[in-house]
């Protein structure tokens, strides 16, 4: 049994969007070592099994629960969890956690907004956190403090143990001496749009007011007013951030960074620190007669946060990237990654530095309060004896801490699996807080909309030590129980296994035929756990009778039209099955509507999926025999994934299948032995992306994707085409271009004269674009010309999630409904 916990196993959890990119960004040499070092991926470059980047080591843990009353709660709608009427300054630094630790990390003061309370409630709780237990303290009884608004973030203070900073809606209140000398003061009598804490002068604070204006002094005192002005007149401030300088600011607009010092007047020449560049959207269409101005995006700065631990380094989150600034060298970035959150975080959080034979890593964590992946991490190496730095990998998404549960299941056939106990897990994230646990360790916190608090323990390298996983595991029993015993009347008794003996959890892993990706364990046959499971929506003999069904007649999935079954005719033809193409085709479609797939029968297409793999791994296109290859490897992966069961596929065969089909060109074929091609590579590589195996070496070795990263880049003449010697096609922008972007190269591709060749494929008379210039245009090649400059980040264009060949919007549609939200 592998210790390594679900959703942190075989690879990086990114996420549905995952923006993340495995080149290495070019080289730097360190002149103290002599040697050359990477800008990006420094945990592949050095290759040390995760030894630099920080990630649990344990399973998410169940602390407690601060909803003072027991009422209904609001998931609310789009695009998450976050209502539509919202205002953005409501939601942005939005974080309702906060908390402190004392010298050695054992006992852990929590302060919390009670979601029940129409956020007018701070509750604090202490926690004793031990390596062995993880429990409410017995000493510190829960205190609870009403504020006259909602509140929008709480922050610990530093000038003051046990005590911390609320920003409502209307002031900002300090609630000090929390379980000795409580007291509740106004320190600021206005609503603040942003607050920050001077680290230097521990009773300073400085904040920026509904109309922009920045306050700054010590708590109890006066504070002062400065206006901030820019370059034509009055600047709006995104946000603010104090220097390693006692009296310094960095002060953040839409396309600019600052250094503020708020004792003097504001000056128009004030130092900057960086500049977005403007993307100039019309040098190539400078023949249009009618203005275009606004029509596309434009970058925007959204936080700024000082680096902990590194003296004069400042982290910028725009809406589109992550950014490393120096403050000694202004406009040169010492590293930029994408992201995948859009519009940017609400909140970013920098943990305390954990450091290692290398140097120091430093982690990262951003905050959405309205996306389903809503914590992402990314950690950044700081290279001993230089201040040179590396990016160790691209941003991560965090598992949620219903992942505990799905690991339990999935190892622990007798584990408590409820689905009412599953779900507690996956309400929305409405606060995140960090604390030094131990030199090496840090506490991550999480506080979920239902007022469950779930705790991390953060550690360098993959690597866990069994006897503390089992023991969370045996902590997530004892919690899934107690959550079973809470939700029994919602659901039949019946329907539910018995509880969990721990011990014979250490005993009863699945057999050693599962196969293990993506975090989850599941059989390979596809009928063991799963079948022994009841359906507690449906009775099990309608389930079985269901499914059974489906396998005998192996028809199961969409058509691609009723001209081989009309309405009014009995389907009971053999040429009437389901296709693995037009299912595809057809969940995507409704994804894209805004369906919630809850009238799609899974188990039926589960079941056809199952009938259509063939012993050598690879998937004809229907149950009654067609032709065999890569196209309907990809179809059956992309469906599993949209309708969350991996159950009817047999991961190793399908595994073993793409492996037996890599050329000696580095290239990939519809089978073994058959040419590379464009389209096959990207079939290959979405799948083993989609299955979590792109990455862990057990299909494709580093070698083998460098070779592969290769053969794609050498398909460029100008466009891109899918074998040697042929012509450039437009539609291979994207086949080999989400290739590449999910092989992390797409920064070695030409833009520019990718660009230039698609856009001349474009018809100028009725639109479209084509195959090839003067050619007629068609919907194939309009649509994949169009989701190729989409991967170019061309202005206009929705974002493309490569691996499911979807917009990103469409993919964030299966995590919507995972979590159970009703798409928009």
């Amino acid at each position: 049994m592998s210790c390594r916990p679900y959703a942190y196993a075989i690879a990086p959890h990114r996420g549905l969007l995952d923006a993340g990119c495995a080149a290495f960004g070019g080289l730097v040499f360190h002149p103290v070592s002599g040697r050359f070092l990477p800008r990006d991926n420094a945990n592949l470059f050095f290759d040390d099994g995760n030894a630099l980047v920080a990630r649990p080591h344990r399973l998410s843990t169940f602390a407690l629960n601060v909803r003072a009353e027991d009422v209904e709660l609001d998931r609310g709608l789009f695009p998450g969890v976050a209502k539509v009427d919202v205002e953005s300054n409501k939601l942005r630094r939005r974080n309702l956690l906060a908390a402190q630790a004392n010298d050695n990390g054992s006992t852990v003061r929590i302060f919390a907004v009670d979601p029940g309370s129409t956020r007018r409630r701070v509750v604090a709780r202490a926690l004793e956190w031990t390596e062995e237990e993880i429990a409410p303290s017995a000493s510190l009884e829960a205190k609870t403090f009403d504020l006259e608004s909602p509140c929008l973030q709480l922050e610990s203070w530093p000038g003051a143990q046990d005590s911390v900073i609320a920003r409502t809606e209307s002031a900002v209140y300090l609630i000090s001496d929390v379980w000795n000398n409580p007291e509740t003061a106004t320190v600021f009598h206005d609503q603040a749009v942003m607050m920050a804490f001077n680290h230097h002068l521990k009773h300073e604070l400085a904040v920026v007011d509904k109309d922009g204006l920045l306050w700054w002094g010590g708590i109890g005192q006066s504070l002062a007013r400065r206006k901030m002005e820019g370059d034509e007149g009055k600047s709006e401030i995104v946000d603010i951030a104090w220097s390693d300088h006692p009296r310094l600011l960095y002060a953040a607009d839409q396309r600019r960074v600052r250094t503020v010092d708020p004792r003097v007047p504001p000056v128009v020449d004030a130092k900057t620190l960086f500049v977005l560049p403007y993307y100039d959207a019309l040098e190539d269409i400078e023949a249009i007669s009618f203005n275009v101005s606004g029509l596309f995006p434009v970058e925007e700065i959204r936080l700024i946060k000082t680096l902990t631990g590194s003296a004069r380094h400042v982290i910028i989150a725009t809406d589109r990237r992550m950014l490393l600034i120096d403050e000694r060298m202004p406009n040169c970035p010492l590293l930029t990654t994408a992201h995948s959150m859009l519009e940017g975080p609400d909140a970013l959080l920098s943990l305390p530095p954990l450091t290692h034979d290398k140097g120091v890593t430093l982690p990262l964590l951003a905050f959405k309060n309205e996306a389903w992946n809503e914590v992402m991490s990314w950690s950044l190496l700081r290279y001993a004896d230089s201040d040179q730095f590396s990016s160790v990998g691209p941003p991560c998404g965090v598992a949620q801490p219903s992942a505990t549960f799905d690991h339990c299941a999935h190892h622990w056939p007798t584990f408590p699996t409820d689905p009412k106990v599953i779900e507690r897990g996956r309400w929305p994230t409405r606060g995140v807080s960090v604390v030094r646990r131990s030199a090496g360790s840090v506490g991550l916190l999480r506080l979920l909309e239902n007022g469950d608090v779930w705790t991390d323990l953060l550690k360098l390298g993959a690597q866990c030590d069994e006897q503390e996983l089992m023991a969370s595991v045996r902590k997530a029993t004892a919690t899934a129980e107690s959550f079973r015993d809470e939700h029994r009347s919602l659901a039949d008794s019946n329907c539910l296994p018995e509880k969990c003996d721990t011990d014979a959890c250490q005993l009863q892993p699945l057999s050693a035929c599962s196969v293990q990706f993506g975090g989850a364990l599941l059989s390979s046959a596809g009928d063991d756990a799963t079948d022994e499971m009841c359906d507690v929506c449906a009775t099990a003999d309608d389930a079985e009778e269901r499914a059974g069904n489906c396998s005998a007649e192996g028809r199961c999935g969409f058509r691609g039209s009723f001209a081989a079954a009309p309405a009014d005719q009995d389907c009971s033809g053999p040429y009437d099955g389901g296709h693995l193409a037009q299912t595809y085709s057809a969940l995507c479609c409704l994804l894209v509507l805004g369906d919630d797939l809850s009238r799609v029968d899974k188990p039926g297409i589960v079941a056809g999926l199952r009938a259509c793999q063939l012993p050598d791994g690879s998937f004809c296109a229907h149950s009654g025999g067609s032709e065999n290859d890569m196209r309907f490897v990809f179809c059956a992966a992309a469906i599993s994934y949209i309708i969350d069961d991996f159950s009817g596929i047999n991961v190793d065969s399908v595994t073993d299948f793409i492996r037996r089909s890599v050329n000696y060109d580095g290239g990939i074929g519809q089978g073994p032995g058959l040419e590379s091609h464009g389209g096959s590579t990207f079939c290959a590589v979405s799948t083993l992306s989609l299955l979590n195996r792109l990455w862990d070496k057990s299909v494709l070795s580093t070698a083998q994707i460098e070779r592969l990263r290769r053969w794609c880049l050498r398909k460029q003449g100008v466009g891109f085409h899918g074998r040697a010697n042929k012509p450039d096609d437009s539609c291979y922008t994207f086949w080999v271009g989400a290739s590449l972007s999910l092989l992390g190269a797409d920064a070695f591709i030409d833009h520019d004269k990718l660009r230039e060749f698609v856009l001349s494929t474009q018809d100028a008379t009725i639109g479209g674009f084509s195959k090839y210039a003067d050619s007629h245009p068609d919907a194939l090649h309009t649509y994949f010309s169009l989701a190729g400059l989409s991967l170019l980040h061309e202005p206009g264009l929705a974002p493309v999630f490569a691996a499911l060949n979807t917009t990103a919007r469409t993919a964030a549609r299966v995590g919507q409904i995972r979590l159970g939200h009703q798409p928009p």
